[in-house]
């Protein structure tokens, strides 16, 4: 099971507290509407609170798997390192997944001035200095995924 299965496996460690069986059951009740949401919509209730989490791990776990089937590749990239591009871009998306909070600048620094566009840019080019790795990881794999957009295929 990935994380994008909606039957966590959590619950079943709670059945040794009856005060918790209630719970349990509603959680077991509610995880079979959240399924039958994922199936008829794409999407459930629990994925509308984080959806930058859904779609990142669903664009990750997704090219990751391409990346894996894949039969074709584009004319101009060799079939090699289009299954690598495909895997590294997948590993790009499942790193925001995990940590989406850390890419972007801090709220606490806005203080007073959020409206401020130069406290904004200020702050984005401070993040840019002490956090270089992850904001280039999130910029790199949203350029990386418009560019080979239409190259999604199999």
């Amino acid at each position: 099971m990935n994380d994008l299965n909606v039957f966590n496996i959590k619950w079943l460690y709670r059945w040794r507290n009856p005060l918790n069986w209630p719970r349990n059951i509603k959680i077991i009740f509610r995880s079979f509407k959240m399924a039958y949401q994922r199936v008829t919509k794409g999407y459930c209730d629990w994925d509308i609170y984080d959806l930058d989490v859904y779609y990142s791990r669903l664009i990750g776990y997704s090219l990751k798997e391409l990346g894996d089937i894949t039969i074709s590749h584009p004319y101009n990239i060799k079939y090699e390192d289009w299954k690598k591009m495909l895997g590294e871009l997948g590993d790009q998306f499942l790193y925001i997944g995990q940590d989406p909070l850390s890419l972007t600048p801090s709220c606490e620094a806005w203080g007073e001035d959020m409206n401020n566009r130069e406290l904004f840019n200020k702050l984005v080019k401070e993040e840019t200095d002490i956090n270089n790795h992850q904001i280039v990881v999130k910029n790199d794999a949203f350029a990386r995924l418009c560019a080979i957009y239409e190259d999604l295929w199999d």
